[in-house]
């Protein structure tokens, strides 16, 4: 705010410049101490993973095992979805071409599934490491809550690319489709996902679409299942 006006004016600038100057302040070291904290953590996961190696060796019982892996890669997906949302705080995004079908599978095969079919188009750009997390939010997402048979579609939407992930399950609750992107927000099923998780995959999902000047979507396929996507803007 200007400060040349009658005095008290100018004090009351003064102190919402003050204000504004050390709110700016605060946000950004949160900004740098989430993104450096969620950095950290990869050390203890990487230690807990090799810890994990050796039980497996050790022929340690089994169900133990298999307890603990699925509790390092659930904090494993949630420090990365932290350092993802780092990233798009910071507008760290560096764009550049991607083979999109590529990407798409090896998302899959990461997940360890077999995905029926990958219809995508050419000459999408986009941040690398935020759309393969995207991609992979969604695909884990189909997996868990969607059925058996599982599509990925990128076709060109005016100035947007339009990625979406088909799937033949129960699809959303009506009243679910309007909270599914806010931050925190989980489904009624019955998936262990959903009980166990923190709700922020899909809110990700909004986030890294938005951050490349789109959007992302959710609606019910007429056919059966579920449609969730995002649209990525063309530079």
């Amino acid at each position: 705010m200007p400060r040349r006006s009658p005095a008290e004016v100018a004090e009351l600038a003064a102190a919402f410049n003050d204000m504004a100057a050390r709110i700016q302040a605060l946000v950004h070291e949160q900004r740098e101490l989430l993104g450096s904290v969620s950095h950290e953590l990869r050390t203890p996961l990487a230690r807990m993973r090799v810890l994990l190696a050796i039980l497996q060796e050790r022929d340690a019982d089994s169900a133990l095992v298999a307890k603990f892996e699925r509790e390092i890669v659930e904090m494993d997906n949630l420090v990365g979805e932290l350092l993802a949302e780092s990233r798009i705080q910071a507008g760290a995004l560096t764009r550049r071409p991607i083979d999109l079908a590529d990407m798409v599978r090896e998302s899959g095969e990461r997940l360890g599934l077999t995905l029926d079919k990958v219809d995508v188009c050419d000459g999408v750009s986009a941040d690398p490491t935020l759309l393969a997390r995207a991609l992979t939010l969604l695909l884990d997402n189909a997996s868990k809550h969607g059925g058996q048979h599982i599509r990925v579609r990128a076709q060109p939407n005016g100035s947007h690319v339009r990625i979406s992930v088909e799937d033949d399950g129960p699809g959303f609750e009506p009243g679910d489709l309007d909270e599914l992107f806010k931050p925190f927000a989980r489904g009624r099923g019955a998936a262990p996902d959903e009980k166990r998780g923190v709700g922020l995959g899909l809110y990700l999902v909004r986030r890294i679409a938005e951050a490349h000047g789109g959007s992302a979507f959710a609606e019910n396929r007429a056919e059966g299942g579920a449609r969730v996507g995002f649209s990525l803007g063309l530079e």
